[in-house]
């Protein structure tokens, strides 16, 4: 595996307006450090807490939902391969479909793939707008 170049951690939030949940966005943070950005929602479980970390050192995407409804998605450095930004557009998947399945949209062709495009659509430029702060 190529060595990434060090990305300084990042961690943002976005709102996901008309849905009412939270995404945290972790990026190239160590457990430490997501810990730490997660200590306002004091209220998880240490459970849902642990399961925020890599289930192997190869891993370099992570989705997590917590019983608060919040997301998180967690990768090991700032994307910069095509092969990054799908493990990103693939963590966003697992939030859309968990959002949209928790306010009970399921996945219809010609009746609510069109919800589920807008809020990926969403989700990924907020993303971007986050991650190009860092750049």
């Amino acid at each position: 595996m190529q060595k990434k170049k060090k990305t300084p951690p990042i961690n943002f939030i976005i709102n996901l307006q008309v849905y009412p949940f939270d995404l945290m966005i972790s990026i190239s943070q160590s457990d430490e450090q997501l810990g730490r950005s997660l200590d306002p929602y004091g209220d998880l479980p240490m459970k849902e807490i642990e399961s925020c970390r890599y289930p192997s050192e190869r891993c370099r995407g992570r989705y997590v939902m917590f019983s608060t409804g919040a997301s998180l998605i967690r990768l090991r450095h700032l994307p910069s391969t095509p092969d990054d930004y799908g493990i990103l557009q693939h963590e966003i998947c697992h939030v859309v479909a968990s959002v949209l399945d928790s306010v009970g949209m399921k996945l219809k062709i010609l009746t609510s793939d069109e919800a589920y495009a807008y809020l990926t659509q969403f989700i990924t430029k907020k993303v971007y707008e986050g991650m190009n702060k860092y750049y």
